[in-house]
């Protein structure tokens, strides 16, 4: 957040709803969030499965450039932590002054995207977690514009291809 002047940085901060959390407590609905002490898992509002574990320091949008987002949840993953979380409209506000702050968050969002995509489709439901995490760990987020070729046919395919958004 170094990028925002000055005082957009301290009302944004003041719009902050900063949440403590225990293990496997959760906060959802929300434009982005800073964890601020402590470890959270990612998952989709609507799985169980978790995408993602982050740690203190980290920063996510829950909006990305791809397709329409997936509704997001942190879940308290240690005995105490502390996030605090903006709606879409403090991040509007906040950003407007220097965009490409924002265009970056989105587009690390997309990594967390995809990866909850995961956790939705026949690969959840085939692996363990541990497995799954270990799978999509060495996988790279390409984003495809439309019409944009990513395989030819009658090609060898370059190791292994999933689609987790779009």
């Amino acid at each position: 957040f170094t990028d925002l002047p000055d005082d957009a940085r301290d009302a944004f901060a003041k719009e902050a709803q900063v949440h403590s959390l225990g293990r496997d407590e959760e906060v959802s609905d929300f434009a982005l969030a800073l964890v601020i002490e402590g470890e959270f898992d990612v998952a989709a509002t609507i799985v169980d499965a978790s995408a993602e574990r982050i740690r203190t320091g980290a920063v996510l949008r829950s909006q990305g450039t791809i397709g329409d987002p997936m509704e997001l949840r942190l879940i308290g993953a240690s005995e105490q932590g502390k996030v605090a979380i903006w709606d879409a409209e403090s991040v509007e506000r906040a950003f407007r002054t220097c965009p490409w702050v924002a265009e970056d968050l989105a587009s690390l969002a997309d990594r967390t995207q995809a990866l909850v995509g995961v956790t939705m489709g026949p690969l959840a439901e085939r692996l363990e977690p541990e497995r799954r995490q270990a799978f999509t760990d060495r996988l790279e987020v390409k984003r495809l514009e439309p019409g944009e070729v990513l395989i030819e046919q009658g090609k060898i395919v370059p190791g292994i291809l999933l689609v987790g958004v779009g």
